[in-house]
């Protein structure tokens, strides 16, 4: 199936959910085409994005924020929130989805070993590690349209 808004979308999406505290629902990436805007919408969960390349606007609570390479940006749940590719020259950037009774407050604690690395690294390697987890549960790669 195609996605005629991205130049390349993969997602992946965790069929065990378990009942925990925190889980990862799904992680993906992808590379929309210029002004290709998600919003304003509300999700139920957290959603973490990092942008890899290219620019794009993030708009919550009313502000915006110009993001590039390395900047993460958080959507959590029950806000609105929009994003936007740049039209000229539009972000790629991967994201996860967190959720769970306690995942909000498990993410305020610092919990992470010192130093931390970068979110763009923390986000790439947790889609690396579910790359390799659902391949090996599915036997295929991620799905891709």
């Amino acid at each position: 199936m195609e996605n005629p808004e991205h130049y390349e979308y993969r997602i992946q999406i965790n069929p065990y959910l378990l009942n925990a505290d925190l889980n990862i629902a799904f992680a993906g990436a992808a590379r929309p085409e210029p002004r290709h805007k998600i919003g304003p919408a509300v999700h139920p969960y957290i959603l973490i994005h990092t942008v890899e390349s290219g620019y794009g606007t993030f708009v919550w609570q009313g502000k915006s924020y110009r993001l590039g390479q390395g900047d993460t940006f958080v959507i959590f749940p029950g806000v609105l929130f929009s994003y936007e590719a740049d039209h000229t020259e539009p972000w790629s950037y991967r994201w996860v989805a967190i959720q769970g009774p306690h995942a909000l407050e498990m993410l305020k604690k610092p919990a992470l070993p010192q130093p931390i690395p970068s979110s763009g690294v923390l986000i790439r390697n947790i889609w690396q590690a579910f790359l390799k987890v659902s391949s090996g549960c599915w036997g295929n790669s991620p799905v891709k349209w």
